[in-house]
């Protein structure tokens, strides 16, 4: 008579034979979680970038809101939750007309360390880490002459009526960048912290 007897796997052998290839997934879901919150953690305690664009000369950050770095007598504005963890910056300035970038530059520059941004009332403003190193907070000076837009604590401006004349970015190396815009440019800098796909430097 033939035997009919179904062979019938266990869990438990199934496991057995299978166990490298558990193992290899339990490891692979691991480094995966520990890149999703390590990822997560950047994007919320690193600094957001920072827009600077014409009309009163606006400083727009795009998360969170600007705060005086001292209770009294404050000298700059800093954003009031998140650090500057590099101490550097990438630094992208929308090209169009009536926009000039000396030795054809295209506007994009990583390893940034200073920014300075002139009105054409003569009116400087400067981004710069109060610490290089560790962790900190992005200075904007002077803290005088910016105030903050009614109602909006992201949006620092010049309330002068006149448009930015010059940007001039300082690299770590020690080279400096500068484009100028005339009166009819709309001028638009992005200030961001290294590797933001807002800047686009690679």
């Amino acid at each position: 008579m033939a035997d009919n007897t179904v062979q019938i796997a266990t869990t438990d052998s199934w496991v057995a034979r299978n166990k490298w290839l558990l193992l290899l997934i339990a490891v692979g879901l691991i480094v995966l979680g520990a890149y999703v919150v390590k990822t997560r953690f950047y994007t919320l305690s690193e600094e957001p970038p920072i827009r600077v664009k014409n009309g009163s000369m606006e400083i727009i950050l795009l998360r969170g809101q600007w705060v005086p770095n001292k209770s009294s007598n404050p000298t700059a504005w800093v954003p009031m939750d998140d650090d500057q963890t590099k101490g550097l910056y990438d630094v992208k300035v929308a090209q169009g007309p009536g926009v000039t970038c000396e030795s054809g530059w295209n506007g994009m520059s990583g390893d940034v360390n200073k920014i300075v941004v002139t009105y054409n009332d003569k009116f400087k403003v400067t981004f710069m880490p109060d610490n290089a190193a560790g962790k900190s907070k992005t200075h904007v000076t002077p803290h005088n002459g910016l105030v903050l837009a009614v109602g909006l604590g992201q949006v620092l401006r010049h309330d002068v009526i006149g448009f930015i004349e010059t940007v001039t970015v300082h690299e770590k190396g020690g080279g400096q960048l500068k484009c100028g815009f005339d009166a009819t440019a709309q001028a638009d800098i992005a200030i961001c912290p290294p590797g933001h796909a807002a800047c686009g430097v690679q």
